[in-house]
């Protein structure tokens, strides 16, 4: 399976996955970009309260996302890319964000891809990681929020990691927080 016991090794892991999911996500968006001079579409920065109802909890992370134009078709995705980083599990992921279109200053969001972390393959509260399991696993997460202009947005978060019990265990991470996104 995935399960990476070497601190070293999950390092390594986690930064080629890094590049690789950036790759992907760049080159998607690239394919799909015509008029606009950036592929960047909007950057959020948000701080989370981390590990809801696991030993992290408590924590704050602060998490870091760039959303790039979108993809054609299946609602009009947008790419994205994004670290959400603590003193204990830390995650990378990419994907996919569908955001509802309307003139609506009320802003609903859904993100839906994959994620890398930094936790524990077997867990060790010595260590203060939750045990995850593998170091693959699914990111998912729900914001609901206001646009306050065509620039500027605030948004409510809620954050899941799961290795969809492709290995064991399957503890899973969950954050919820606050995020401002500036769209481009």
């Amino acid at each position: 399976m995935f399960i990476v016991k070497s601190p070293s090794r999950t390092l390594a892991t986690l930064a080629l996955a890094t590049v690789a999911l950036v790759s992907m996500t760049v080159s998607s968006s690239v394919a799909a970009q015509t008029k606009n001079t950036s592929i960047i579409s909007e950057s959020r920065l948000g701080i989370n309260t981390h590990g809801i109802n696991t030993f992290e909890d408590g924590i704050v992370d602060v998490s870091a996302s760039v959303l790039f134009h979108p993809v054609t078709g299946y609602g009009n995705p947008r790419p994205h890319v994004g670290v959400s980083a603590s003193s204990a599990t830390s995650l990378v992921y990419t994907g996919l964000t569908w955001t509802n279109q309307n003139t609506s200053p009320l802003l609903f969001d859904f993100e839906f891809g994959i994620a890398a972390n930094n936790g524990m393959a077997e867990g060790s509260a010595a260590a203060k990681k939750t045990s995850m399991g593998c170091v693959l696993g699914f990111h998912e997460t729900v914001s609901v929020g206001y646009r306050f202009n065509r620039s500027l947005s605030l948004m409510a978060t809620i954050e899941h990691f799961s290795n969809g019990k492709i290995c064991e265990p399957n503890t899973g991470l969950t954050n919820a927080g606050l995020r401002i996104g500036y769209s481009y």
